[in-house]
């Protein structure tokens, strides 16, 4: 409404400025000379610097042609409105100045100012703006015009005198002479200080008078404060230089740059510092420190220490008045004994003469860009540290208002001693300050979890571990959630929000296998990242890549680590970091790798809030959640240390889900055991040729795109030596125990036609028999080896828990870990072995009901073994019989009898199975969990049509 009100008041051609942030308004007139006043208080300008300009001479203006409507689209003459306008802003209904820059003559040069102004009421501000550069206020800016103002108090608003005093103080940097349009910052700050200030000193009034103006000057202040400080929280520490000897004063203006150097480590030790490793200064902020982002180190220099000088000058010029007084009293008595004592005193007050021109030439010196940047390379030594030092106490945590010692959960003040220079931004309230609806979304996203209570109350040590500088819990955590919008994010955001630059994301380059490697000395700036981390991760890994186990392992090993920023110099730190990820997609790692999967801890996000919710697992999100969490950041903060009281108390003491989660996370990344199951048979008395083997290895596994490289030949030579008997025979270096099955879909297998005997291989002959088919040869074994124990076998088991069985135990052999298998007694040849009585009875195809003894499981395995499962088997209506682990292979087998076993096309994994009963129950023994659990997925979809004719004519392929 002002601005409308005097667009409407001049009524001439008005447009936007370039900006487009003000209005130029063209008129023609005159005015006794330009104007530049701040919109009055009253007025409610929405801009704090809203202002009003007026010029006839000396200036430019940018026509932009953006007219204003409403606005005359002529320049008319409307010279008596200029001069009501002019006058509004210069003078008073009442004849007094106000607002006005124009000075009030008073006889008082700059030292009696400076005299005066400190020795008022109010003159522990002023000195403290003055000489120290701070006072309180949250910006240099704020504190500039607070300056300003008193500088307008006491000299009467004489700009010039003003500015001439502005430029002595500590206050003074290279922002005052910066360009503001037509004008300069300084000017400016002048200006608007000058218009605000509608009291000035007059040597005239009583003492109590004055008071009452410095009071309304304090106010005065006090209300610009407070306008720039709407919405700000907290007070920012402000650096305040220790108070110097005299003596050692001059000691240092002897010494010249150099003393210039130690004068300012000695009046700012333990408030500023220089790392040469990051070449940057720090400034300390009560509790930790902070890198100077704005160069406020020159201010200090050129500003603060130039005005020390002048303050020592001060001191000395009062010391010498006082020697002039004497000498002017002696000289007056004309005393001839006293002639020593004047020569005396005026050799003294000489020298304090050339002392004060001295510092006041070096704080003039100060200055001058050239004498402040050398000082500032002396102050690098005097001041110096490295990235070695910071935040290197590990049970440390620097919140806004303290340091919270995490060994007891206490905060403390904090030290600059503890090099602390990353902060959480969060205050701290208490360790039991609660966060409800934190702790409510935690049971949300782990709604699907047996165990979560236990789940969460894992997560909260491990979270409370992380916000630690310690790395002695070797544990590689994976957040994982398939499909998104399963909370991970939320939650990690949470943390980001609780405890800042304490923790967040990093570049993948820490996780991720990279094509090209690293030349030897390359810049690691992903690695500098980590340093004064407590918990750091990566995010939305793609599908196919592959994890760089090596930097992991080195990266969670607690080692030193050794980085170097772009074009800076190698250097060593401690780490403090915890590594995590956060994927929808699970990376690939070698499951050989031991190291690395006994740091793997896979924790798996299952819920996911969707708008419109259908499956299960899916929840309607919370709208307000975020911002819900944001108000219990002190809350959380607190959750997060009563977990870190709990970790020392119990350790990590990972859940057995999230154990069990990894170990099939580790199954799923073993492609040899995927291989193994795909494309070859285990049998006793199987074998192939290494060559063989090692190529089929590497063509499945280059036709399945796994993404990186195979094994080579050598690794795969040595992990096959662990698993299966390697022999050199005539017919070339085999793997005895083991045989490869055909990928050729038009080739009969092992599961097609054949007259041959069960287990055999097909076209495979026994290398030490010489011709004889395999079956041959293990009926001679078999009879040969009768009632004598066989040693040195080799299978596939690991141990039973105590309370439930193993993954082993559930989903039959597996190939993950080979032993070597104890001795067993054979008793019976495997014709007698096979002639288990069969009941002629009418039966279902599955009989449940219970039989004395344990059954001998009709998986090929374990028939050859002549072991039980331990467990009671149930028998199908021909005569076989299937523990209760073998949970696949009947259902496939009970499938097959309801569709009549047609033919199943499993190429793509190497097999076609031939129908019939006695195919299906062959592929059934001998093919192995995984495959068996492939063919039953392909026959329910034939066993869901809906004729029997439908069904006999199907074959099932993928």
């Amino acid at each position: 409404p002002w601005a409308w009100s005097l667009i409407e008041h001049v009524a001439s051609y008005a447009e936007y400025s370039p900006s487009g942030e003000g209005v130029h308004i063209w008129v023609r007139g005159t005015i006794p000379k330009g104007l530049k006043r701040a919109i009055p208080s009253e007025w409610n300008a929405l801009q704090g610097n809203a202002a009003l300009e007026m010029y006839c001479e000396g200036r430019y203006f940018t026509v932009t042609g953006n007219h204003i409507e409403g606005t005359p689209t002529t320049i008319e003459d409307r010279q008596d409105a200029l001069n009501a306008l002019y006058q509004s802003f210069t003078v008073q209904a009442s004849g007094k100045r106000t607002a006005s820059p124009d000075a009030t003559p008073l006889p008082l040069d700059d030292a009696l100012v400076l005299k005066k102004a400190e020795a008022a009421s109010n003159g522990g501000k002023f000195r403290a703006l003055f000489y120290q550069g701070s006072a309180g206020y949250t910006s240099g800016s704020e504190a500039d015009f607070a300056l300003c103002l008193m500088l307008a108090f006491w000299t009467g608003r004489d700009t010039a005198q003003m500015d001439r005093l502005f430029r002595r103080s500590a206050l003074y940097r290279e922002k005052w002479d910066s360009a503001r349009s037509a004008s300069t910052y300084g000017q400016d700050t002048i200006l608007k200080a000058a218009a605000l200030c509608d009291v000035v000193y007059d040597p005239r009034q009583n003492q109590s008078q004055l008071e009452r103006d410095i009071d309304h000057l304090l106010e005065r202040i006090a209300q610009q404060q407070g306008k720039v400080n709407t919405g700000r929280k907290g007070k920012p520490y402000q650096l305040k230089p220790k108070e110097v000897e005299g003596s050692k004063v001059l000691a240092y203006l002897d010494e010249n740059e150099y003393g210039d150097a130690r004068f300012f480590a000695d009046a700012f030790a333990g408030q500023v510092c220089y790392d040469h490793d990051d070449k940057e200064w720090y400034l300390w902020q009560g509790h930790y420190w902070k890198r100077d982002a704005n160069g406020r180190i020159r201010q200090l220099v050129a500003g603060v220490l130039g005005t020390l000088y002048l303050k020592a000058a001060a001191d000395l010029n009062t010391t010498q008045a006082e020697i002039e007084l004497q000498i002017q009293t002696l000289e007056r008595e004309k005393a001839q004994d006293d002639g020593a004592r004047l020569n005396s005193l005026k050799g003294k007050a000489k020298i304090l003469a050339a002392h004060v021109e001295g510092l006041q030439t070096r704080a003039k010196g100060l200055r001058t860009a050239k004498r402040m940047n050398n000082v500032l390379t002396f102050v690098q030594s005097e001041m110096g540290t490295n990235a070695e030092r910071w935040d290197t106490d590990p049970w440390l945590l620097a919140v806004q208002n303290g340091v919270i010692d995490l060994h007891t959960g206490e905060g403390r003040e904090g030290n600059p001693e503890d090099y602390i220079r990353t902060v959480a931004p969060t205050e701290w309230t208490g360790l039991e300050t609660p966060c409800p609806r934190f702790e409510q979304f935690l049971q949300e996203i782990f709604e699907d979890k047996p165990d979560r209570e236990a789940f969460i109350a894992f997560l909260q040590r491990l979270l409370g571990y992380g916000i630690t500088g310690l790395t002695t819990q070797h544990i590689f955590p994976i957040f994982y959630g398939e499909e998104g919008r399963n909370g991970k994010d939320t939650l990690l955001a949470t943390l980001k929000g609780t405890l800042g630059p304490q923790v967040g994301a990093v570049s993948n380059d820490v996780f991720l296998a990279q094509d090209k490697s690293r030349s030897s000395g390359a810049a690691t700036p992903h690695l500098c990242d980590l340093q004064g981390k407590r918990l750091v991760w990566g995010s939305e890994t793609k599908e196919g890549d592959r994890l760089n186990i090596a930097q992991i392992k080195h990266l969670t090993g607690g080692g030193e680590i050794s980085a170097r920023k772009l074009h800076g110099h190698q250097y060593a730190f401690a780490p403090t970091h915890k590594l995590l990820l956060m994927t929808n997609y699970k990376p690939h790692a070698d499951a050989r790798d031991k190291a690395f999967w006994s740091r793997a801890c896979l924790i798996e996000f299952g819920i996911r809030f969707v708008d419109d919710p259908h499956a299960s697992n899916e929840r309607i999100p919370d709208k307000n959640l975020k911002e819900t969490l944001k108000e219990e950041r002190s809350g959380i903060l607190a959750w997060l240390i009563r977990g870190c009281l709990t970790w020392q108390e119990q350790g990590l003491d990972v859940p057995a889900s999230v154990q069990l989660a990894t170990d099939n996370y580790r199954d799923e990344e073993d492609k040899l055991l995927l291989f193994l199951q795909e494309c070859c048979v285990v049998a006793e008395k199987a074998y192939v040729k290494a060559q063989a083997l090692y190529t089929a290895y590497h063509t499945w596994y280059e036709s399945n795109q796994f993404g990186g490289r195979s094994m080579n030949g050598k690794l795969f030579g040595d992990e096959m030596g662990k698993r299966f008997q390697k022999k050199h025979t005539k017919a070339g270096r085999i793997y005895q125990g083991i045989g490869l099955l055909s990928n050729d879909p038009n080739q009969e297998t092992l599961f097609s036609d054949s007259d041959e005997g069960e287990g055999s291989v097909k076209g495979a002959t026994d290398p030490e028999n010489g011709d004889k088919p395999t079956s041959e040869a293990i009926l001679e074994e078999r009879q040969e080896t009768k009632g004598e124990g066989c040693e040195g076998l080799r299978h596939v088991f690991s141990q039973n828990k105590e309370k439930e069985p193993s993954r082993e135990q559930k989903h039959g052999l597996t190939l993950h870990t080979l032993h070597p298998l104890p001795t067993v007694t054979i008793n019976e040849t495997a014709s007698e072995a096979d002639a288990t009585p069969v009941s002629q009875e009418e039966r279902p195809f599955t009989d449940p009901s219970p039989f004395p003894d344990p059954q001998q499981c009709t998986t090929e395995w374990e028939e050859r073994k002549k072991t039980a499962h331990q467990a009671d088997a149930t028998r199908l209506s021909a005569g076989y019989w299937w523990c209760e682990q073998c949970t696949p292979q009947r259902e496939l087998m009970e499938l097959g009898e309801r569709i009549n076993y047609p033919k199943i096309d499993l190429s793509s994994h190497g097999f076609i199975v031939s129908p019939g009963q006695k195919k299906w129950l062959r592929f059934a023994r001998e093919a192995g969990y995984a495959l068996v659990t492939h063919a039953v997925e392909k026959t329910k979809l034939v066993d869901e049509r809906e004729t029997p004719s439908e069904r006999e004519s199907d074959t099932l392929r993928p």
